[in-house]
C-alpha cells in the first residue's frame, strides 16, 4: 500500500491543499481504478448491449425506408448512430456517481480497491463538499475515458453502416463478404467474398472504412494482391461527420492513386472534393505542390465514388 498516495486522496477529499506535484502522481495511481479493467469499462458494459440493440432495430428500418438509395442510407444511419451513441454516453455520464458504489473491482489490485473504497466513502459522507469533490474526481476520469470512447463509438458505427450497406444488397456475412480479414499480422475491414485468414487470392476486395481522417486506410499495403480492387469508404461529408476529404494530404491522396484505391463517400462529398482538387491545383500551379496536387485530382476523378456505385460494384462481383 502506497500510504503516501492515500494521504493525497483523503487530502483532496477533505479540501486540504495538494500540490502539483501531488496532484500528478494521484492521477497516475487512480488511472487503473477508472480505466483498463475499472470503473468506466465496468459501467460502460453495462449499457454496451443495450445501445448496440438500438442500433441495430434503426438500422434495420432505415433498410426499409432508404434501401434505393445508399448514400440515403449510409447518412442516415451514421446519423442515427452518432445521436444514439452521443445520447448515451451523456445519460451515463450523469448517473455515473449514483453507480459507482455498486463497482467491486474484482480484477483490481489490493492497493487499487483501497483507493477505490476511499472514494466510496467519501460519495456517502455527510459533508456535502467532500461528496461534491469525490462526484468531480468521478467526473474528471469520466470525461477522459468519454473522449476516447467517442473515437470509437464513431469507428464502430462507421463500420456497421457499410455492413448495414452489404446487407441492404442481400450479402450475407461468411458468405458474400467477411469481416476483420487478416494477411500477415495485418486486418481489412471487409473483403468480398469471405475468405479465410491469408488467404488472400480468394479475395475479390478489401474494404477499409474510415470515419473522417486519414489513419485507417489499412488496405493500400503492397502486400495485398494486385487482382482485387481496393476500397476506402469513408463517412466525410455526411452529416455526423466533422471533417471532409479535404482533410486528407496531397501526399497521401497520391498514395492513394498510386495504389488504384476506390476512394467511396456520399455523392455531394464527392462532387466537393473534386471541385476543391481543382481549386488546389490552380493555387500550387509552378510550385513544389503542382505534382501531388495534379495527382490528388487525378485520382478523385478517376477513382472516386458513391455508394450507390459500390453498392452496385460488390454487388456484381458476388454473382461473377
Amino acid at each position: 500500500m502506497n500510504y503516501e498516495i492515500v494521504n493525497i486522496l483523503h487530502a483532496l477529499l477533505a479540501g486540504e491543499p495538494v500540490s502539483n506535484a501531488e496532484h500528478v502522481s494521484l492521477k497516475d495511481a487512480l488511472k487503473p481504478v477508472f480505466f483498463g479493467k475499472g470503473f468506466m469499462t465496468w459501467a460502460r458494459n453495462e449499457k454496451r448491449n443495450e445501445i448496440k440493440e438500438n442500433i441495430i432495430n434503426e438500422g434495420n428500418s432505415l433498410i426499409y425506408r432508404a434501401s434505393s438509395d445508399a448514400d440515403m442510407l449510409i447518412d442516415s444511419f451514421s446519423s442515427m448512430a452518432s445521436e444514439l451513441n452521443q445520447g448515451a454516453q451523456l445519460n451515463l455520464f450523469y448517473e455515473l456517481y449514483k453507480i459507482f458504489p455498486k463497482f467491486q473491482g474484482e480484477a483490481l489490485k489490493a492497493s487499487e480497491i483501497e483507493l477505490l473504497k476511499i472514494i466510496k466513502n467519501a460519495l456517502h459522507s455527510t459533508d456535502h463538499d467532500v461528496r461534491a469533490r469525490a462526484t468531480m474526481l468521478i467526473a474528471l476520469y469520466a470525461e477522459s475515458s468519454n473522449s476516447q470512447s467517442r473515437k470509437s463509438s464513431a469507428g464502430n458505427a462507421a463500420e456497421q453502416a457499410i455492413e448495414l450497406l452489404m446487407r441492404s444488397i442481400g450479402l450475407i456475412k461468411g458468405e458474400t463478404y467477411g469481416t476483420q480479414f487478416v494477411y500477415q499480422g495485418s486486418n481489412t475491414d471487409f473483403v468480398i467474398p469471405h475468405a479465410e485468414d491469408n488467404d488472400i487470392n480468394s479475395v475479390s476486395a478489401f474494404i477499409a472504412v474510415q470515419v473522417s481522417t486519414n489513419d485507417r486506410a489499412r488496405l493500400s499495403s503492397s502486400e495485398l494482391h494486385r487482382g482485387a480492387k481496393r476500397y476506402l469508404c469513408s463517412l466525410n461529408g455526411c452529416s455526423a461527420s466533422s471533417k471532409s476529404t479535404k482533410d486528407i494530404g496531397d501526399d497521401l491522396a497520391a498514395g492513394y492513386l498510386d495504389s488504384e484505391t476506390y476512394y467511396v463517400v456520399i455523392e455531394r462529398e464527392r462532387l466537393a472534393a473534386i471541385e476543391d482538387a481543382e481549386r488546389r491545383l490552380l493555387k500550387a500551379k509552378n510550385t513544389s505542390k503542382e505534382v501531388n496536387a495534379v495527382r490528388r485530382l487525378k485520382w478523385l476523378r478517376n477513382y472516386s465514388i458513391n455508394y450507390e456505385e459500390f453498392a452496385r460494384q460488390i454487388k456484381v462481383m458476388t454473382i461473377e
